[in-house]
């Protein structure tokens, strides 16, 4: 008869190791049971000398969630450290308390677990009350990094690309323009305009009576003799072409000291221009 071997029984995997989902204190406060959340991430408090009337140690239990298929249960380990979260001294005739985490205190704290019965218990019979923060505090840029790490690399990430566009160019952005066909008359309008602007008149003026001046020596000479423009016989120049000798004036020596005075002169010379290059032949040079 063949002994038949006894079977071995599986060996149970492993279960994995859950992440802590919190951490959580738990004392008597005059008789009441009382549970605080914990922050892992703070340095307990050490006593030095003057012995604590109140004190909450730092040991607490660290709560475990096991999602199974079957049942989702909670299973807790308890975490003993040498330290304490919270002490209390008698000074005088008031009371200093001293807390390592200020977090169950703040507004999205206050409601969870028993936090606003320790600090209902905490400010019992004060009539005043100080609040002192850490003489030591982190500054604002750290707590600003802190808080938003992100949003401060994807704004110093633009400053650098800003900067970098800004040294692509230099002025202004120039931009094509619709091109506009100007008439002769706009030119000759704009022209005068400009001429204005720079007090040319004169010059201009001046230039027309020279022009004058020498188309009446080559009538009267046959060529030109140089001279100025005052330098000629009105009387003769007015005997000759007809125009009267205060229309000769105007047209060849007024002095131009405003609109009036370069309309009147240039209707003069445009006169005066006209009789040089015609007229009537009894008055033509011979």
């Amino acid at each position: 008869m063949v002994p038949v071997p006894a079977k071995s029984e599986p060996e149970p995997e492993p279960e994995p190791e859950p992440e802590p989902s919190e951490s959580v204190i738990t004392l008597q406060i005059d008789n009441n049971p009382v549970s605080l959340q914990y922050n892992d991430y703070i340095n307990l408090l050490e006593e030095h000398g003057k012995k604590a009337d109140f004190r909450i140690g730092g040991n607490h239990r660290l709560f475990y969630e096991s999602d199974s298929d079957q049942k989702q249960s909670k299973r807790d380990t308890l975490v003993r450290e040498n330290g304490n979260w919270l002490l209390e001294y008698t000074i005088g005739a008031g009371k200093i308390t001293v807390l390592s985490d200020m977090s169950v205190l703040h507004n999205d704290s206050i409601g969870q677990y028993d936090h606003a019965f320790l600090l209902s218990w905490l400010l019992r019979n004060r009539s005043q009350v100080w609040l002192l923060y850490a003489a030591d505090a982190r500054p604002l840029p750290v707590l600003l990094w802190k808080l938003s790490p992100r949003m401060w690399i994807s704004f110093m990430v633009l400053l650098l690309l800003l900067l970098w566009r800004m040294q692509r160019q230099s002025g202004t952005v120039l931009r094509v323009g619709r091109q506009v066909d100007r008439n002769l008359l706009a030119h000759i309008d704009g022209s005068g305009e400009y001429s204005w602007r720079l007090d040319s008149a004169a010059a201009l003026i001046e230039g027309n009576r020279k022009a004058l001046l020498a188309g009446w020596q080559k009538r009267k000479l046959g060529r030109s003799s140089g001279l100025k423009t005052g330098d000629f016989a009105a009387g003769d120049l007015a005997e000759r072409t007809g125009i009267t000798k205060e229309e000769l004036e105007t047209a060849m020596t007024l002095k131009i000291t405003g609109e009036q005075d370069l309309i009147r002169t240039s209707r003069a010379m445009q006169r005066l221009r006209l009789l040089l290059q015609g007229g009537e032949s009894i008055r033509h040079d011979r």
